[in-house]
């Protein structure tokens, strides 16, 4: 069995709500929210895929990055490319305490690789777990509290870079 795959069977038996969860997020569907695949993956074919060890920028703390070629769409846009008066939404949509900003109406653009960080499943139990998987180059997450922007808020695109966004997601 592959590292990964021990991973990803971690993954199942430790945090199967999430698991099941995360993968409903990166296949096409009703369910599909930000990075999504092209053709929808399992557990099983992401086990089988030939993943490699990944570093970036973005990739930091206990998380770890792998990297395979399985292509998908990139539900991300550089806020730098919009014209400066695009109007974003603040959210938290995965209740973190900080916001990211949103766009609506974009397409996600065609990714030939997916990524995956994969960290302990908790503070006292280091077992590696899938934290998530997703197409595309990973980028630092928000750093800005709900305290000091409120979700669903809505600025320019100018302002959020102001903020220090790089990125926006692309939403409905």
């Amino acid at each position: 069995m592959t590292a990964i795959a021990t991973v990803i069977e971690s993954t199942l038996t430790l945090a199967a709500e999430h698991a099941s969860k995360l993968l409903a997020t990166r296949n096409p569907g009703p369910e599909a929210a930000g990075s999504v695949f092209d053709t929808p993956q399992t557990w099983e074919s992401l086990a089988a895929a030939d993943w490699q060890p990944y570093t970036h920028p973005a990739i930091g703390g206990p998380a770890k990055g792998f990297r395979a070629e399985i292509p998908g769409r990139v539900g991300l846009v550089e806020l730098s490319t919009l014209a400066p008066s695009t109007p974003v939404t603040m959210t938290d949509g995965h209740e973190t305490g900080f916001v990211s900003p949103v766009v609506p109406g974009l397409d996600r653009q065609p990714i030939g690789f997916t990524v995956m960080l994969v960290g302990p499943a908790g503070k006292e139990d280091e077992t590696p777990i899938v934290w998530t998987v997703f197409p595309g180059e990973p980028i630092q997450p928000s750093s800005i509290k709900v305290e000091d922007v409120a979700s669903g808020s809505t600025m320019t695109a100018a302002e959020a870079i102001a903020l220090g966004f790089a990125f926006a997601k692309v939403g409905g």
